[in-house]
């Protein structure tokens, strides 16, 4: 028999104690999502006894491989931080199982799922939870209750420790919510009378600014955010109007709103630049967004599903969700799409020198033409969680997302909230190998590019092996050689449909 030893506490920040975690040296490993189903019998004696039989259905967001758990819970010892007895054995058929268990008399009463992510911190385990409808929440686990301690204390964890269960806290937001169905999922909505409950509008329950960067994109966009503060208005929301051409005024705006306790919810309508301010605005405060697209490119506000409709804001406002999103820092700077090192920078880098507020792909065009004659090929050195990957004459991309200027799919198989970077260098020796390059991307072809390397990572180190060598970050300029860039998990949260 095994015990469980463990400090756990719902986080208020998750960003910041992610960054905390980083800079204490702490090492992420494993991400996963787990699918919890909880078993009883007809009189409820397991939970009543304070017991669990859980079946797990794990799948490592990484690699893919599903693993499945099985495990017994005694009841909880009398202690400061939670321990109690654990038993638990992989099980190869999870369907068996569960036919097994249901033989016995057992059938599920409870299920939901959440996603960890695994950091390794002196001798401890600490995992990192979120779950859907319950929040963020940290575990440290350790051999005993001293090395718990030490670690927490060095982590500054001083928050009370929780002293119900996830399945108990679960138990209780249904009960709540009044749900009959007691299943909680992310990508799913918990029945209630066999019809689609109510979606969950605590964003909505108080003031809801609506920030318009009027020097972003066209007028069209500027009028469908009008429309969408009418019509929410329209509905008894609280909503508030601010508006500027200047992006400064913006940016304070933003900053201000992330600070505003009475704020629940922020809707930004703007393009890339915009959207990269709000989100480093409100990283860190769990203040959740609402995107309106209103620049050129608009790739995250695609890569989410916006659409540029009224009908799309109303399907939100009846039937939307929280998602998380991960968030990428460069050099401390904040970028959510991608970052570019080469041929796009350059091409951003003039654009920036001549550009007078909003632009059109045509403004690109005049820079793209210079920037090609007069590109030199950057000669740099990558490396990926501490693996040297490259060297030599290249360009790069990183990013969150998998879509790219024009809907190229250069980052084919980037997720937005998988806890991951990723990674593409395109070796390239002379302007002969750019030029296929951008052919093959505008024509979808990268796959067939064979010497193109491929990662998803979470922290990459990159340096010039001679010269100055720029960077753009989603469409605007960004840090000379060298950068250091990490990824924060589900470090921001947005509603969408």
């Amino acid at each position: 028999m095994s015990m469980e030893i463990e400090y756990k506490a719902k986080l208020d920040s998750l960003s910041i104690f992610l960054e905390k975690l980083s800079r204490k040296g702490a090492v992420l490993g494993s991400s996963v999502l787990q699918r919890d189903y909880y078993f009883d019998d007809n009189d409820a004696s397991v939970y009543s006894r304070g017991e669990s039989l859980r079946l797990r259905k794990e799948k490592d967001l990484n690699t893919g491989k599903d693993d499945c758990w099985l495990c017994f819970k005694g009841k909880r010892e009398d202690s400061k931080i939670k321990t109690r007895s654990e038993n638990e054995t992989r099980i190869d058929n999870f369907p068996e199982m569960k036919l097994i268990l249901e033989g016995l008399g057992y059938s599920v009463s409870l299920a939901f799922e959440k996603k960890r992510f695994h950091w390794h911190f002196q001798n401890c385990l600490i995992c990192i939870d979120t779950l859907p409808h319950i929040g963020d929440f940290v575990e440290v686990e350790g051999e005993d209750e001293e090395s718990v301690n030490a670690v927490c204390t060095e982590l500054e964890l001083s928050l009370p420790p929780e002293k119900c269960s996830y399945a108990e806290a679960v138990v209780k937001k249904c009960e709540e919510k009044g749900f009959h169905k007691r299943c909680f999922f992310f990508e799913t909505v918990s029945e209630k009378d066999g019809k689609k409950d109510a979606p969950d509008i605590s964003p909505l329950s108080g003031k809801i600014a609506f920030v318009v960067n009027r020097s972003s994109g066209s007028g069209e966009s500027v009028k469908l955010a009008e429309q969408v503060y009418e019509y929410f208005g329209r509905q008894g929301l609280n909503t508030h109007f601010y508006d500027s051409k200047s992006f400064e005024k913006i940016k304070a705006c933003l900053e201000e709103l992330a600070g505003d306790e009475s704020c629940s919810l922020i809707v930004v309508c703007g393009g890339d630049g915009t959207v990269r301010c709000s989100i480093d605005a409100v990283c860190g405060t769990q203040k959740p967004l609402m995107l309106i697209p209103g620049g050129t490119e608009n790739l995250l506000s695609k890569e989410l599903g916006y659409q540029r409709s009224l009908e799309h804001y109303k399907k939100i406002l009846a039937e939307g969700r929280l998602r998380n999103l991960d968030v990428a820092k460069v050099n401390g700077l904040t970028f959510t799409s991608v970052l570019g090192i080469g041929y796009d920078a350059e091409t951003v880098e003039m654009l920036s020198k001549t550009r007078k507020g909003n632009i059109t792909h045509i403004d690109y065009l005049w820079p793209a033409w210079k920037a090609f004659w007069s590109h030199e090929i950057p000669n740099m050195k990558v490396s990926a969680d501490g693996e040297d990957v490259f060297s030599g004459k290249a360009i790069l991309f990183i990013g969150n997302i998998s879509r790219y200027a024009t809907g190229m799919r250069i980052l084919s198989e980037a997720d937005y909230n998988d806890g991951l970077l990723d990674l593409c260098i395109m070796p390239c020796e002379n302007k002969n190998d750019l030029l296929r390059y951008i052919v093959m991307s505008l024509f979808q072809m990268n796959s067939y590019c064979t010497e193109n390397i491929y990662r998803q990572c979470r922290n990459i180190s990159i340096t010039s092996l001679g010269g100055s060598v720029v960077s753009q970050i989603d469409g605007d300029p960004g840090p000379k050689l060298p950068l250091e860039i990490k990824v924060l998990p589900s470090a921001v949260k947005v509603l969408t449909a």
